[in-house]
């Protein structure tokens, strides 16, 4: 009995080292997550609040001109250029435990009961690397955090449309925005020949306007229509004019920080992308857009006009995501961005020296408590948007 409790004495010290694994190999697994790490975009011990609410920038002062020696006007008002967008926090667990029977059968010895919580904790690392990037993309169900498809409700389009309008909000009951175009105030050019959206009815997202009119607005760009002018509907053939067009619209209507810093697509898009016979005089891997991807482990990233093109096993399938990664945080209520609790104590990591008596078994549990915090302006969709 001493050699075992000192065998699981040994369990427990390791277990920070796992900790520090989980979240460097969650982060090194996906572009993504990545280049949120290289930005310092990962905010730990966000506590102290019943929500993570945050302000989002909508609009700036106006300037006008000067006369000389006439009156500015005096009427300096009180502009408030941010609205607050607030999100529940959420969380999500992963669990295992290493029982008395598992170690027995398993072999006697110290080694195969070290052996078997390595196993058991590197399974529980694979498990939070695959689903904690999958729970960022994803519509939050009101446990899971929220992941940008939270924000990415549309209006689908026509075949003659070059793309749909927002029509979703982004925020919980206490505080949140509504994406629709207009909806915060602000006006935008009228259509000069055929509107990219004939419902919508003016130039947006060609032309200008007021900050306000799509200050909380994703993008949408729909690859299903003959107005690209190849003479073709589908991804293969328009793939390289939507890309051009949708990178020069987010860049323009993004503020000053519009432009993409990669854009993430399904692996059917990213092949098709490939396939496409002009890629031989556009697609450049040693390009400016995939050197921080190479760099941090991607090398199979495409660069585009500047922006890293790339794939992901949990991709959605027939889409592509321009995003801004300057522009999204990952928040956690916790001093680490993941952390492993000891259920028996409720405290970090274990601190017992022996098995939970109830069910002989020393339990492992990994959880995020957390929130993702995304800026809809800062994303565009791209796929067939008249479904």
């Amino acid at each position: 009995m001493a050699g075992e409790n000192y065998t699981l004495s040994q369990l427990v010290a390791t277990i920070p080292d796992y900790l520090k694994e989980l979240v460097d190999e969650t982060m090194r697994k996906r572009l993504r997550l990545s280049l949120l790490m290289s930005r310092g975009k990962i905010l730990t011990d966000q506590t102290g609040r019943r929500r993570l609410e945050y302000p989002i920038m909508v609009d700036l002062p106006k300037t006008i001109g000067y006369v000389p020696r006439s009156t500015i006007g005096g009427n300096y008002g009180d502009h408030q250029p941010l609205r607050s967008i607030s999100l529940s926090w959420r969380a999500m667990h992963c669990y295992d435990s290493m029982t008395l029977w598992d170690s027995k059968i398993n072999g006697s010895g110290p080694g195969q009961i070290v052996d078997l919580f390595q196993l058991k904790m590197n399974n529980m690392r694979k498990a939070m690397q695959r689903d904690f990037h999958t729970v960022s993309i994803q519509a939050g169900d009101g446990i899971l955090p929220d992941g940008f498809m939270s924000f990415m409700g549309y209006t689908a389009c026509t075949t003659a449309d070059k793309i749909a309008t927002p029509n979703d909000t982004y925020g919980d009951e206490v505080a949140s925005l509504s994406t629709v175009l207009g909806a915060l105030g602000g006006t935008w050019d009228a259509a000069i020949g055929t509107p990219p959206n004939a419902a919508l009815g003016n130039a947006y997202p060609n032309g200008t306007g007021s900050e306000l009119y799509n200050a909380n607005s994703p993008t949408f760009v729909n690859v299903n229509t003959l107005a690209w002018g190849t003479g073709a509907t589908d991804w293969e053939t328009n793939c390289y004019r939507v890309l051009t067009q949708a990178i020069d619209w987010q860049m323009k209507n993004g503020a000053d920080e519009g432009k993409s810093t990669n854009c993430m697509m399904g692996s059917d898009y990213f092949t098709q992308l490939k396939y496409n016979q002009e890629a031989k005089f556009r697609i450049n891997q040693g390009a400016s857009g995939t050197q921080e991807a190479r760099e941090l482990g991607f090398p199979d990233a495409i660069s585009f006009d500047g922006v890293a093109i790339h794939t992901e096993f949990d991709a959605p399938q027939g889409k592509a995501f321009l995003e801004n990664m300057n522009m999204v945080e990952i928040c956690s209520i916790w001093p680490e961005l993941f952390w492993i609790f000891d259920p028996n104590s409720n405290k970090a990591a274990f601190d017992s020296h022996g098995l939970d008596m109830d069910t002989l078994s020393l339990k492992q549990l990994g959880a995020f408590w957390g929130q993702f915090r995304y800026r809809p302006r800062h994303y565009t969709m791209i796929g067939d948007l008249t479904v």
